[in-house]
């Protein structure tokens, strides 16, 4: 699949997601940023994400910035796809952000911490 095909399958996914970044991206912006090869853009049937990677004094991580969809189907990308790749680049952690009811959800991840912002 084209990275067009795909990005135009994977827009109405996580369009809804971009609103937990209170307004540091949008839609464009997003493409954009993964035609310049910044982001990198997982599409799937009925899921998608879009990963960065950030290096750390410590470690290399790769963020999944937003991510959408069918729940089964981005646990599969996960463990299919993405700890994989971030494992053949050198990843030794995978970080994601999200709407608070993603911490009921169970799974493998530990949480954090909470993110806050403040608008100044």
């Amino acid at each position: 699949m084209s990275l067009f095909a795909a990005w135009d399958k994977a827009k109405p996914i996580l369009e809804p997601a971009l609103v937990e970044t209170k307004g540091t991206h949008t839609i464009d912006d997003v493409c954009l940023m993964i035609g310049a090869g910044h982001f990198r853009l997982w599409a799937g049937e009925n899921a998608a994400a879009v990963t960065e990677f950030i290096q750390m004094p410590r470690m290399k991580i790769l963020s999944v910035f937003i991510c959408g969809g069918d729940l089964e189907e981005l646990r599969k990308m996960e463990t299919e796809k993405l700890i994989p790749f971030a494992k053949e680049n050198g990843c030794t952690r995978i970080l994601g952000a999200g709407r608070a009811g993603w911490s009921r959800v169970p799974s493998d991840w530990t949480r954090g911490g909470v993110y806050m912002h403040k608008d100044i």
